[in-house]
């Protein structure tokens, strides 16, 4: 990103130069624009420049359409800034823009004013969006992997996190389950939103479903304002069900018609509402075993488990030891103003040998 004194780059990817033209006859030398006149040349020139935001014009004449530029800018770099314009706009494919990972979706047609406040705003959104991930990075260590288990595992969520599935991560407690989900949306379509989780575990069915569907003012004893739920909150994002085994068995229908449909209602409100979400679950219990005994339900089992990953515990991948060490010495001896100390031979092999 640059600073506020340089001008900031766009690359607009249009096979009319008419749109590029009348934008920068009203900027002047504003922006420095960048110009593509198919997405094919669009995607090079994404290459080649740093462009702080991309202009997408979803009718591209020939090769491939705006809706699929997108998708490739995104694959490319999911961090790049897109905003798909547009004089056919409809409301399937700003659907489609939106699930994709586009910033916005604008009309050519009011007024190029309006587009340049637009864009003048997300440019500052995209600031406080890197200095929100920046934060998440300090807080969340990075994903170390030097076993076999752990690469194997990484190309587990480089394989799932580009789609939609919802996904099942298990392992035991501490293994980093929160971990996995926070790397499978970093690197999925949906990463420009913040990721929300809910932890279900020791929340009897009202609190849950007043934490996961929001309510309206009034709906109970305590409910002196309304509140958006997790699962309205995460339109367009990635919602991360921690200890979903723990889940109230009186919730789990309500929790299946929204995996299924997207559907769901507030508490105390009778029009029905509807989210594009994706689910991420993990949970530390045997949920096949949990069916079993009724404890969960078969149905929303199956719905979430489309796709497993297993987190091995420590002990099952020695090998991370050293580096997570090596890691978290260098981040504390960092936040203490400190150099790192090394650990003698004799200590590191104690640990490697602890169970």
């Amino acid at each position: 990103m640059n600073s506020i004194s340089e001008k900031h780059t766009l690359l607009i990817i249009d096979d009319q130069p008419q749109f590029a033209q009348d934008f920068i006859l009203l900027t002047g030398e504003e922006f420095n624009v960048v110009t593509a006149a198919n997405g094919e040349e669009g995607l090079r020139k994404f290459q080649e420049v740093a462009a702080d935001l991309i202009l997408v014009d979803l009718k591209l004449g020939r090769g491939i359409d705006g809706i699929e530029t997108l998708r490739r800018l995104k694959q490319a770099d999911p961090d790049a800034g897109v905003i798909i314009v547009t004089e056919h706009a409809s409301i399937e494919t700003a659907h489609q823009a939106g699930r994709l990972g586009a910033l916005d979706y604008c009309s050519k047609a009011p007024n190029l004013k309006e587009l340049r406040a637009h864009l003048k705003q997300h440019l500052q959104n995209m600031a406080w969006r890197r200095a929100y991930r920046d934060e998440l990075q300090r807080q969340y260590p990075k994903f170390i992997a030097e076993s076999p288990a752990m690469r194997k595992l990484i190309e587990d969520i480089d394989a799932v996190a580009p789609s939609d599935r919802l996904v099942l991560i298990t392992g035991e407690s501490g293994a980093g389950k929160e971990l996995v989900a926070r790397e499978i949306h970093r690197r999925s379509m949906r990463a420009e939103r913040p990721l929300f989780v809910v932890n279900c575990s020791n929340l009897a069915a009202p609190l849950f479903e007043s934490e996961f569907f929001g309510h309206e003012r009034g709906s109970f004893t305590s409910a002196d304002r309304q509140q958006r739920g997790k699962f309205e909150a995460a339109h367009l994002s990635t919602l991360f069900l921690d200890e979903v085994g723990d889940l109230p068995l009186e919730s789990q229908p309500k929790i299946l018609r929204a995996v299924e449909y997207g559907k769901f209602n507030r508490i105390g409100k009778t029009h029905e509402q509807h989210a594009d979400v994706r689910l991420i679950a993990a949970t530390n219990h045997d949920l096949d075993d949990e069916t079993k005994t009724g404890r969960f339900r078969q149905d929303l089992f199956y719905r979430i488990n489309r796709v497993n990953i297993h987190v091995p515990p420590l002990r099952q991948r020695r090998e991370d030891i050293p580096p997570l060490i090596n890691y978290y010495l260098e981040y504390f001896s960092l936040m203490l103003h400190r150099l790192p100390p090394e650990i003698p031979a004799d200590v590191m092999q104690d640990w490697l040998q602890y169970d």
